[in-house]
């Protein structure tokens, strides 16, 4: 309404071309109208009206933008129950008389073996993160060298063989049968080789043989037979001289691994449906003598896949006479040999040497092993102790050895065991992931978009009152307004043959200039104070329009 009021107030005060008049009637409805140069430099208020009308409902865009959502993750944190280990449990089973390990754990010792990752654990509480630290067992080893003398007070008759002369013993043995291993592979072939990894369990050592005045090197063969390269089950025997789990040889060094007790700092990470788990930090603590039975069992899980022994072997045909301390030779191959031990199933066949002392003549080394599968330039004792931490905190990957087996989680209240009234009552600090949606009002580009807004509605009003004020009446860019202003003769004689008012109108009719205002030629020989006519004109035809009069 304000725009109109200005362009007929312009209309009135300056001369028009028919073209700038048509593109102020049209600006409301056609932006195109803004290219006209005329209207921008003489009509200046009534385009800034126009402006205003098409600009303003951007501010309704703008306010919808004031309130803006925002993707937000929160970490809450409370005391909470969590799942623990339950060593407390006999995680050995009842087989012909014996204890023996149970099939979960002999599985999860085999597939710990074989990769460093630790492996994921069933979710108890979805989204969330938390620690755990628990005493558990691990295993420490040391290492001397083949050469270490028995020190002198264990030379008394009645004292037990050190262990450097019982893991040197225990050596000679298992060479023994693994060159008899060789020999009986070999019938067809010359067999000879090198032992290069042995290792045996001094908890399954029988009483007989560790004493100096009783140890035989037939009962000492006799073990090596049936508990390092044999097939029969050895238990751990609870009253034990040594107190170490493991006795190693590898080529000329001895690895003596003792059980500890140990506390883990383990961190707990839920990652969609499952829950990661690592090793944060590990504190050894004392050497255990007589380990309980859940402990006993891990231990004896781990010794069986280590316990036994592999070398390096050299089959070579033969052909004719084969003199002593001569093989001729028609073609010979390197290859390695394992007896019951599963170590090359582990990643701890890389840290072994398979060619350090060897001296098999015109034999080709063994086969390469994969160097992207197992752990390189490593010392092996270090190997065993992370595969018996690894051990200890993937039996987390199985409700098993869980406190409760399986669990209920509940936010406010111990995870309670199903079936049962057991309980797990370790409560730790546990984080929370929440994933939510903010939503964000910024009041201040709100309240700038509504007051540019409403001061622009206010001003244009303002502007539309004035010309009101100005005009003496109200106008409008209605077709009978324009019906009402154009019945000038001298209109009628420009558009003549132009009813159809179809495009492209003529160019010099376009630019005919014209003003609204008092049409002479009507009002000659009438007197001041009688009717006059009024409408837009050519220049010079018309008169300033003067608010008092009336005009028909």
């Amino acid at each position: 309404m304000a725009y109109q009021q200005q362009i007929w107030l312009n209309f009135r005060c300056a001369d028009y071309t028919v073209g700038g008049i048509g593109s102020m009637f049209a600006a409301l409805g056609d932006c195109f109208s803004f290219f006209n140069w005329e209207l921008l430099a003489r009509a200046k208020i009534a385009m800034g009206l126009a402006l205003v009308v098409w600009l303003l409902p951007l501010s309704a865009l703008i306010s919808s933008s004031a309130l803006t959502v925002i993707a937000h993750t929160s970490y809450p944190s409370r005391e909470q129950f969590v799942p623990t280990l339950d060593f407390t449990k006999d995680l050995s089973v009842q087989y012909r008389g014996s204890h023996q390990i149970a099939p979960v754990l002999e599985w999860l010792t085999v597939s710990t073996g074989a990769n460093t990752n630790l492996f994921p654990m069933q979710n108890p509480i979805p989204n969330s993160s938390y620690r755990v630290d628990f005493l558990g067992p691990s295993i420490r080893c040391r290492t001397f060298g083949g050469e270490d003398r028995v020190p002198v007070e264990n030379l008394l008759i009645d004292a037990p063989l050190s262990v450097p002369e019982m893991i040197e013993r225990i050596y000679n043995a298992t060479s023994d049968q693994f060159q008899k291993a060789l020999d009986a592979a070999s019938a067809s072939t010359s067999g000879s080789g090198k032992l290069i990894y042995a290792a045996g369990s001094p908890f399954q050592l029988p009483e007989a043989i560790l004493w100096r005045n009783q140890s035989k090197s037939s009962a000492i063969a006799s073990f090596v037979q049936d508990c390092v390269v044999g097939t029969k089950y050895c238990e751990i025997i609870r009253d034990m001289v040594y107190k170490d789990a493991l006795w190693i040889r590898h080529n000329n060094q001895n690895i003596a691994c003792a059980l500890h007790e140990t506390r883990y700092y383990a961190h707990f990470q839920s990652i969609n449906t499952t829950q990661e788990v690592s090793l944060e930090a590990y504190e050894l603590l004392d050497a255990i003598d007589d380990p309980v039975a859940s402990y006993r069992s891990i231990t004896q899980s781990l010794v069986n896949l280590l316990t036994g022994a592999l070398g390096l072997g050299l089959a070579a045909e033969t052909e004719g006479e084969v003199s002593p301390g001569k093989i001729i030779h028609l073609s010979s191959q390197t290859f390695l040999r394992s007896l019951r031990t599963r170590i090359r199933s582990t990643i701890l066949v890389g840290a072994l040497e398979f060619t350090e002392g060897m001296a098999l003549p015109d034999g080709p080394p063994p086969s390469t092993l994969d160097d992207g599968t197992y752990k390189q330039d490593l010392v092996l004792g270090a190997l065993i102790e992370e595969f018996s931490r690894n051990l200890t905190m993937n039996l987390f990957s199985s409700s098993h050895f869980l406190y409760c087996g399986s669990y209920t989680p509940l936010h406010d209240g111990p995870l309670t065991c199903p079936g049962t009234k057991q309980t797990t009552t370790y409560v730790t600090n546990v984080t929370f992931i929440s994933n939510e949606n903010i939503y964000h009002y910024a009041r201040r580009n709100l309240l700038i978009s509504y007051s540019i807004a409403f001061a622009a509605a206010l001003i244009g009003v303002l502007v539309g009152m004035r010309a009101l004020i100005l005009n003496g009446n109200a106008h409008s860019t209605h077709f009978a307004a324009i019906i009402a202003t154009t019945r000038s003769p001298s209109l009628a004689a420009m558009s003549e043959g132009l009813s159809m008012g179809s495009e492209p109108l003529p160019k010099e009719m376009l630019q005919t200039k014209l003003r609204f205002g008092i049409l002479e030629a009507d009002s000659e020989g009438k007197e001041e104070a009688e009717v006059r006519r009024m409408g837009f004109g050519l220049t010079g035809q018309v008169k300033k329009l003067v608010k008092v009069h009336h005009y028909v």
